[in-house]
């Protein structure tokens, strides 16, 4: 399986009494996300599934994903929560049918995540930026460790 692990793009500041749930993607987040979908649908193992998280940053991440792709975006309320990586873990193991899944969430669980599966990114754990994926090639029917890096995606400084 090719998993491909997208922090959501650039979103608005978190206001007083507003809800972290509804912050939407701003102007470069925008443009982070067009240009993510791009860049996954003319790769080599573009993902043949979109799991999302519910929060409006992440959805309007994936979105464009999934239309690049043709594919219909599915809602993850687990992947929404600030949960540990093993957490994400379990997400992807519902899965093992699907050749290339993209997952879109939040940090620190998709940075843990990352440095979990393949033991660096960067110099420490926190080091996935917004709008970035990182795709690894993973065996679904083996314990999800030890994954093999592909490629770390993000969008070139304009």
């Amino acid at each position: 399986m090719v998993l491909s692990i997208i922090r959501h793009a650039q979103a608005d500041d978190p206001t007083p009494g507003g809800s972290d749930h509804a912050r939407r993607l701003t102007k470069k987040g925008r443009r982070q996300a067009a240009w993510l979908a791009d860049a996954l649908a003319s790769s080599d193992a573009p993902p043949t599934m979109v799991l999302s998280s519910t929060r409006l940053r992440a959805l309007e991440t994936a979105e464009p994903i999934a239309a690049a792709l043709g594919l219909k975006l599915t809602e993850s309320e687990t992947l929404a929560r600030f949960e540990p990586a093993e957490v994400a873990v379990g997400v992807i193991e519902e899965h093992p049918e699907i050749e290339s899944l993209a997952i879109v969430g939040h940090n620190p669980q998709f940075s843990e995540l990352v440095w979990m599966l393949i033991g660096e990114l960067g110099s420490e754990p926190g080091s996935l930026k917004k709008g970035e994926c990182v795709r690894l090639e993973i065996d679904p029917f083996a314990p999800i460790v030890g994954a093999l890096p592909i490629a770390r995606l993000r969008m070139p400084k304009a």
